[in-house]
């Protein structure tokens, strides 16, 4: 029987990232608040939006990963990917992303599997897994990736940032810590 942490763990994250694995990413979009981006944040490599990140994939899957509040978990906020938005309509606008210096080079790549990580059973990133390279997606606060309501995206090589982390969920594996 699985416990009730893997059934949220299922429920709020990987039934969504499931759907991508083995597909090829063809798009990237960032949805933000009104007014909280313009086209100079995408100049700084350290950007983080309050909103979330849409990727979609050559087999009409896509997935939205963002922050949730959410009392089942340890920390106050976590990671959360779902097949659609979980803000309410017309409060995010999209801002292009496929174009920028982490996903440009994934476009056309196949994504190979993931990785969920955290600390105190709660999920704070999902490490995405290409042929090619990865990309960390995570919710946090500002800049440092944790317990926070923004969303940060970091190249794989940044991994040292969250080294220390448990592995929740390694889908090459399927096996839970």
């Amino acid at each position: 029987m699985v416990d009730q942490t893997s059934e949220l763990l299922r429920s709020k994250v990987l039934s969504s990232v499931d759907v991508a694995v083995g597909a090829e990413l063809t798009d990237v979009v960032y949805w933000a608040l009104t007014n909280e981006l313009c086209p100079e944040s995408f100049q700084d490599p350290d950007l983080y939006i309050g909103g979330e990140v849409e990727l979609v994939f050559e087999n009409s899957a896509r997935f939205f990963v963002s922050w949730d509040e959410c009392g089942q978990w340890k920390d106050h906020f976590s990671l959360c990917a779902s097949p659609k938005s979980v803000f309410l309509p017309d409060s995010l606008e999209p801002w292009a992303g496929s174009g920028l210096q982490v996903w440009e080079p994934l476009l056309g790549d196949i994504l190979a599997g993931y990785q969920v990580l955290g600390f105190n059973d709660t999920p704070h990133a999902l490490h995405l897994l290409f042929s090619t390279a990865s990309v960390i997606i995570g919710a946090g606060h500002k800049q440092h990736f944790g317990d926070g309501d923004d969303v940060l995206v970091r190249p794989g090589s940044e991994m040292e940032r969250i080294s220390s982390w448990q592995v929740i969920f390694d889908s090459n594996n399927t096996s839970h810590a």
